[in-house]
């Protein structure tokens, strides 16, 4: 194992920390440099210099992200690998997945298939790579505990913290183009969570680690790995055929194997074996695409998280088909799940639609990771817009909708204070929203949008945590599930009465406020729908003015 040399200490950070960013004011000046939030200003840093630039002259700031060009040009990484566990004590079996970067944001509902947000734990591995030798340091960022290795010393520690604390390394000596050991340990006990892994180096300022830079690896000694490039889909294989006992992760570039007179693995036999395959896949038609699973026993297929395949029973060498319809140049996320617990093994992934033969899904369509629950939504062509809600005067607030009545929703996040009155709701997204499925709501006609791209016209009722009531001409009352049939419920037009301001925030959020006011580290938004919103600054991407300054 290659290493390079470290000087190691810890130290809590103070909650202003400047990240890397750009200002635009008013009077058409521009500056560059980390970005740090002051009493009713920002101020940028750059070459020893700062400014400070008073909110009233800020045209438009946004913050950098982990995709931001850095000295040394691009590495080949794909990320760290997360284990996911259903309890905070990292026990069981884990949900394993490649993850692009660490900058989460789980406001509700589960941080990995069956793994809730309110108390679970996970544990990102991997290796990183400086781009050029230098001091760095590391930050992390936790809503509860949180604890960072590199190359196998402790280096920063979160404990018992809410609403976003910070803790960053002391400076260490990296050397470019070394791969060290990097670990980061987190666990929510309760409620919304996060998980943000920065660092700064010579020329870098505060930033996400990028993709680039990381290389997934495994350092639990039951669960190994060998996962490079990022083509296929990230294969575990379990050794029991309950998802118990140790693991192996593994890149597959398809689904298309018949262990028949072989064993997947070294140590994982064919006769008591489960194993999950996780990533995204594209398609490039818009149509309906069936799927078709081959296996000797159970087998399920999940496609952009729909249960489209289920088979429960032991069927030698059967095929199960699945369809739904999909929009063109989009990636879905995709699950499947198969077992064996006796004789030979066999599992199969095929797709076929009207312009595509019926064919295993080749690599080229086969992505190993999504991005990062962090982006912005409508950054690019796969982008989704998140759980949350659409408020009357624009404001989209990501977030989950624990119940609500005619009148009123309760909401987490940064809704959990108070009920938000259905006056000024818009729409309801309780699943991610793709853009195809965003333009099959009916504008200006309140009712459903349902998995399978139908609208059904109709007044919203009443939501019990699982099922939406909505009251219809041709249907009467009916209640839809929100985990498998209703992705989006509208129920108004949006007002033309926005903000004269846009914040967007990494967890999708992007909200429309009157006014606002800059403290250290926080920004406090006084939004008409929404009412006061505390927003931690790690949360902020960018700040728009939408008006001139001096004009209302």
């Amino acid at each position: 194992m290659r290493s390079s040399v470290f000087i190691f200490a810890l130290s809590l950070a103070t909650i202003g920390l400047a990240s890397a960013g750009s200002v635009q004011t008013t009077d058409g000046r521009q500056f560059k440099g980390d970005l740090q939030l002051a009493v009713g200003a920002l101020t940028v840093s750059s070459g020893g210099a700062t400014e400070s630039i008073a909110l009233t002259n800020v045209l438009a700031a946004e913050f950098l992200t982990a995709d931001a060009e850095q000295p040394g040009g691009a590495g080949l990484g794909n990320g760290l690998l997360g284990f996911y566990f259903a309890n905070t004590n990292q026990s069981g079996a884990p949900f394993v997945r490649l993850d692009e970067s660490i900058q989460f944001s789980w406001p509700t509902g589960e941080a990995a298939p069956g793994i809730p947000a309110g108390q679970f734990s996970v544990v990102w591995c991997g290796e990183v790579e400086a781009p050029v030798s230098g001091e760095y340091r590391f930050s992390i960022v936790a809503d509860d505990h949180a604890a960072l290795f590199v190359a196998e010393k402790p280096v920063a520690t979160v404990s018992g913290a809410r609403e976003g604390g910070e803790a960053t390394s002391a400076a260490f000596t990296l050397e470019s183009d070394k791969r060290v050991p990097i670990k980061l340990v987190m666990a929510n006990a309760s409620g919304a969570a996060r998980a943000q892994l920065l660092w700064t180096g010579p020329g870098i300022s505060r930033r996400f680690v990028p993709r680039s830079r990381m290389y997934a690896k495994s350092w639990l000694p039951s669960r190994t790995a060998e996962v490079s490039g990022a083509s296929g889909l990230v294969g575990t294989y379990y050794a029991h055929a309950d998802f118990s006992g140790p693991s192996h992760t593994r890149l597959d570039s398809t689904v298309n194997f018949a262990w028949t007179d072989r064993d997947p693995l070294p140590g994982f036999g064919r006769t008591n074996l489960a194993v999950r395959w996780t990533g995204q896949v594209k398609v490039d038609h818009s149509e309906e695409y069936s799927f078709f699973v081959t296996a000797d026993e159970r087998v399920r297929l999940w496609i952009d998280g729909q249960p489209i395949i289920n088979r429960t029973a032991q069927f030698w060498l059967s095929e199960s088909k699945g369809s739904l319809p999909l929009v063109a140049g989009e990636r879905y996320d995709v699950r499947m799940e198969c077992f064996s617990t006796s004789g030979d093994a066999v599992a199969k992934l095929w797709w076929s639609s009207g312009s595509t033969a019926k064919t295993n899904i080749p690599s080229t369509h086969l992505f190993a990771s999504a991005p990062s629950a962090g982006y912005v939504p409508g950054s690019g062509a796969d982008a989704k817009l998140p759980p949350g809600l659409l408020l009357r005067n624009g404001t989209f607030v990501a977030c989950g909708v624990e119940r609500g009545t005619e009148t009123s929703l309760r909401a987490t996040g940064l809704l959990k204070a108070s009920p938000v009155t259905t006056l000024n709701v818009a729409r309801i997204v309780f699943q991610p929203l793709s853009k195809g499925m965003e333009a099959r709501l009916q504008s200006g006609r309140p009712g459903i949008l349902l998995a399978k791209g139908d609208f059904v016209d109709g007044d919203f009722r009443g939501f019990d945590g699982q099922r939406v009531r909505l009251n219809s001409i041709l249907f009467g009352t009916r209640q839809y599930d929100v985990r498998k049939e209703a992705v989006a419920v509208v129920m108004r037009e949006v007002g033309s009465n926005p903000g004269k301001f846009e914040v967007r925030l990494r967890d999708g959020s992007l909200l429309k406020p009157a006014s606002l006011r800059l403290e250290p580290g926080e920004i406090v938004a006084q939004d008409s729908a929404a009412g006061s919103l505390k927003i931690p600054a790690s949360d902020v991407v960018g700040i728009k003015r939408r008006t001139p300054a001096g004009k209302r």
